[in-house]
């Protein structure tokens, strides 16, 4: 309220109209000097009222830190005093208290409670908890001194928990304040500590010295062990183990005596268990060897394979037993491989000469059973059993001959003589069958492939050159079957046969390549003339896209008779030049008929995109007339850009002439171009500005304002290239648009002062309504909105208005009235809550006094009377 008054009064003092009235003035000097003397007097009982409240509460603060403490609840109690103690701090801190009597009074006091209240929380407590947590800590040392030997773990555990406990004690706030005791105690902790550490490390020296002992003799016992039971793989592993542990311990004095005895043990069963492990491995070496020459001499004989594996496996192993130098240290194991290697080198030539054996038997039976066979069943069985018997027989007797171990072996005189008798028994065997079925058939199959060549032979020279060649071909594969029948290998009638006809067949095939080589030469030449006559022929009906197809045909087909023929002979060179030189002179005339086309192509081109062009532009086919120029100027410019036509003076005159057309065309384009530009834009500025009225009359205002702006653009381009019809356009559209934006500006007025009267009653009504209802919050706070409200119609542009000051003449007694109202209310509601404070205070005082808290009694006394000299 006294804010508003003072706005207020700066609002009066500030007014056009009556700011500096006589009478005005003298209100307002009388309000200063009032408004000065309350503001002092409440800043002295606001003052009073704070330092009071601010006392009060610190000291209320420790009273329940003391009555906590009392029933037990000392955490609750510790709070109310660390509260007391901030209390304290802010009025200490507060510069507004500073030089008043009431707070060293107020510190006087405070300082002898909160002492007094440590000191009894001290004697109280701390003795106790101090006492409790130095006890434990120092019981739990004892503890782990207790439990060091035998229960290193639960030692070690009461070791950490006593750590514990004395860092919590060091931690611990509480116990800070005692300091002698607190450094007495850790001294005394430390040495128990220190003590503890020292046994228990010599304990685990100790413990560490036996148990390497203890394994050092565990290792070299069990590698003895195994080794006695013949079990050297698990020794070894003992051993290595040892090892292991030795070079562990090798830097260790203590143990130096433990190792030193270990590395002997170790060494002794070493050498043993070398001795035992060779001697067994010579046994094992020389019986496997000598086993498998025993099998392989037992196996042979019904299974050479395997008996020719195992000694395989014999020798592989004696091998191994050479190649061993521990084993071949031993005396006895070099007289056993001088015995093994003369035993198996015997036994290796009785198992050759009985392969050998058994493989000549193979062999020869091979050849002597088919042959016996064909023999036995010439007469009775068919022509075509027999003949695969006399095959199987020739192929038995080609694997004899190819079987290297036989014919260049110890057999191989054998072999060589029954392969001779072989043979004369085969060509025997032949004869007498060939005799007695196959003679007449034999001279049929003869004949056949004569006749047929006969026949090629006729065909030939009557031109039939394809039945020529059909029947030449079948002679050729009935001659081929006869040669690959087996079963006429070796008959003399056969073989002279063969000989007469490759006479025949070689003379044939030279008549018809002599024939087919001059076929193609003709073909060659043919093809070189037809083409250039059908080049000609259709040059001169004026196909020239056929006559050049022609022309390419003729040139390909003789440069591929030159490449083929024209170094075979002077004369086939001498006819290709020839050609040539007919071909190069029709291509010269090809070429001069053929620019004059292309040239006269070009001009009617050029020439006929621009006739397109003129008519489209009359007929205002603007776009159309500008395409047919582009399309024609990239048409003059390839008949321009044609090397072919760069010194032709023709060529010169027409692109003169053309590029002439060219501009008057474009002329006339661009002028009609300009009037069409010219008229739209016109029409724009009308458009928009008609626009813009239609949307200012709607309510959409900022639509309208960017209508208008987007015309003012057009009509400033306008300017810019602007002619007489423009000019006139300009002056009259620039009147339209003076005009309505004077009609803007009244009506957007009219529409603001409206607008600004209506806030301010909205926010009064609803104002006096909160005030009914008992809601001064709200109702302060909608009176502070209408006053803002009312402030933005203060200016001078809306005072001047006749509705203004209409309004204000209502509005003025509405404010007082409202104010005056309010502060009745308040007045009310302050007074009831000040007595309501102080009957709460005295009862406070009544209780406080009944339990024997004076001090209390006397704080809730002077509240009371702070509450009633407020309502006064």
């Amino acid at each position: 309220y006294y804010q508003r008054s003072i706005e207020h009064a700066a609002e009066v003092r500030q007014h056009p109209r009556y700011g500096k009235h006589p009478l005005v003035l003298e209100v307002l000097a009388k309000y200063e000097r009032e408004r000065g003397e309350w503001k002092s007097k409440v800043d002295e009982q606001l003052l009073r009222e704070d330092l009071r409240s601010a006392t009060t509460r610190a000291l209320e603060n420790l009273s329940h830190a003391r009555s906590y403490f009392d029933s037990g609840h000392e955490g609750q109690a510790m709070d109310y005093f660390a509260r007391a103690k901030e209390c304290a701090a802010e009025v200490a801190a507060e510069g507004r208290f500073a030089g008043r009597p009431e707070v060293s009074e107020f510190f006087e006091r405070f300082q002898q409670r909160a002492g007094e209240f440590e000191q009894y929380y001290r004697d109280k407590v701390l003795s106790a908890k101090w006492k409790d947590a130095s006890s434990a800590a120092l019981q739990l040392v004892s503890h782990a001194m207790s439990y060091l030997k035998g229960h290193e773990n639960q030692a070690l555990e009461y070791l950490e928990q006593a750590r514990a406990a004395a860092l919590d004690i060091s931690q611990d706030k509480e116990l800070a304040v005692l300091g002698a005791e607190m450094d007495a105690f850790f001294v005394q902790f430390h040495a128990r500590v220190d003590e503890f550490t020292a046994a228990f490390a010599a304990q685990q020296e100790e413990e560490r010295l036996r148990s390497a002992r203890q394994t050092l003799s565990t290792l070299v016992s069990n590698a003895k062990i195994y080794a006695a039971s013949e079990q050297f793989g698990r020794a070894c592993e003992y051993v290595d183990e040892c090892r292991g542990k030795i070079e562990e311990l090798e830097g260790d004095e203590k143990l130096a005596e433990a190792v030193e005895k270990a590395r002997c043990g170790l060494g002794e069963l070493e050498e043993e268990m070398s001795a035992t492990l060779l001697k067994k491995e010579v046994q094992r070496s020389t019986s496997s060897a000598s086993q498998l020459l025993s099998n392989a001499e037992s196996y042979f004989k019904s299974s050479e394979e395997r008996g020719l594996g195992e000694l395989q496996s014999a020798r592989e192993a004696a091998a191994e037993i050479a190649c061993n130098d521990r084993l071949m240290a031993v005396p006895e194991v070099k007289t056993f491989l001088e015995s093994f290697y003369k035993r198996a080198t015997n036994i290796q030539a009785s198992f050759d000469a009985a392969l050998l054996e058994k493989e000549f038997r193979r062999a020869t039976d091979n050849c002597k059973q088919p042959l016996s066979h064909a023999r036995s069943i010439m007469d009775t069985s068919p022509h075509s059993q027999v003949l695969e018997k006399f095959e199987r027989a020739q192929e038995a007797r080609a694997e004899l001959e190819s079987n290297v171990q036989l014919v260049s072996g110890p057999r191989a005189s054998e072999v060589s003589e029954f392969i001779s008798r072989f043979d004369a028994e085969l060509l025997e065997v032949k004869e007498e069958f060939y005799d007695k079925c196959f003679a007449a058939a034999l001279d049929k199959r003869l004949e056949a492939p004569l006749q047929l060549l006969s026949h090629a032979n006729s065909y030939f020279d009557t031109a039939h050159y394809s039945e020529s060649l059909q029947y030449f071909a079948q002679a050729k594969e009935a001659a081929g079957e006869l040669a690959a029948d087996a079963s006429l290998s070796g008959v003399e009638k056969v073989t002279k046969f063969f000989e007469t006809f490759a006479s025949k067949q070689q003379d044939f095939e030279d008549k018809y390549n002599t024939w087919e080589y001059d076929t193609k030469l003709a073909k060659s030449k043919a093809a070189v003339v037809d083409n250039l006559s059908h080049a000609k022929t259709y040059f001169d009906s004026h196909r020239r896209g056929q006559s050049l197809e022609y022309l390419h045909r003729s040139r390909d087909a003789l440069e591929a008779f030159s490449s083929a023929h024209a170094s075979e002979s002077d004369q086939n060179q001498n006819w290709a030049d020839a050609r040539m030189a007919e071909i190069v002179a029709f291509e010269d005339m090809y070429n001069a008929a053929v620019f004059a086309d292309e040239l006269k192509t070009l001009k009617d081109r050029c020439s006929d995109r621009l006739s397109h062009a003129e008519t489209a532009q009359k007929s205002k086919q603007i776009s159309q007339a500008l395409a047919h120029v582009e399309s024609a100027l990239e048409a003059a410019e390839a008949l321009g850009s044609d090397a072919r036509f760069l010194s032709s003076g023709d060529v010169d005159k027409f692109l003169d002439t053309f590029h002439d057309r060219c501009d008057n065309i474009r002329a006339a384009v661009d002028a009609e171009l300009d009037e069409e530009r010219r008229v739209k834009r016109r029409a724009s500025a009308k458009g928009i500005l008609a626009n813009a009225r239609t949307f200012f009359g709607h309510g959409q205002r900022v639509r309208a304002f960017e209508l208008l702006e987007d015309a003012e653009h057009v009509v400033a381009n306008m300017r810019e290239d602007a002619n007489a019809e423009d000019n006139a356009f300009i002056e009259s559209w620039e009147k339209d648009v003076a005009e309505f934006r004077q009609q803007c500006n009244e009506l957007m007025f009219e529409e603001e002062v409206k607008q600004l009267l209506r806030p301010p009653s909205e926010h009064m009504r609803s104002a006096e309504a909160s005030l009914k209802s008992r809601n001064y919050a709200q109702a302060l706070a909608h009176f502070k909105d209408a006053q803002d409200a009312a402030e933005l119609i203060a200016q001078p542009r809306y005072l001047s208005l006749a509705e203004v000051q209409a309004w204000y003449d209502a509005w003025l007694p509405r404010v007082a009235q409202f104010q005056s109202d309010y502060d009745q209310q308040m007045f009310a509601v302050d007074r009831r809550r000040a007595q309501s404070e102080a009957k709460d205070a005295l009862a406070r005082a009544r209780s406080f006094r009944k339990q024997g808290s004076d001090s209390q009694a006397a704080d809730a006394i002077e509240q009371c009377r702070s509450s009633l000299q407020a309502v006064r």
